[in-house]
């Protein structure tokens, strides 16, 4: 799926990461690309809260234990906003990181 400038224009993204560098890099990155809201937060737990306050259509969050596990992470993410896209990522990746990850809700019902 390819998002027209407008859709990135749109779009509010909520970037989790514990290092401030990768993030502002990572939010370089974004506003480069066309992406207007664009939102940081250090840990997981942060930006469950920042989740509290404003509606995000994208989160890029770090696949590796901040001050929660990432897969307790996902799975607040999408009891509170099912339709968001959720991206894990990692600077230093380990493939089981990501893919041990469990299904989103509306996922695991397409499998059942």
């Amino acid at each position: 799926m390819v998002m027209t400038q407008a859709e990135r224009n749109k779009a509010s993204v909520l970037v989790v990461e514990k290092d401030a560098t990768q993030r502002g890099n990572m939010r370089t990155c974004l506003r480069t690309l066309g992406y207007g809201g664009i939102s940081e937060a250090p840990t997981h737990a942060a930006a469950l809260e920042k989740m509290d306050e404003r509606k995000f259509t994208h989160i890029i969050f770090d696949s590796k234990d901040t001050n929660m596990s990432p897969a307790d992470f996902l799975n607040k993410v999408m009891e509170g906003n099912a339709a968001c896209v959720a991206i894990p990522s990692s600077f230093d990746p380990n493939v089981d990181d990501v893919f041990d990850l469990p299904l989103g809700r509306r996922e695991r019902r397409r499998t059942d």
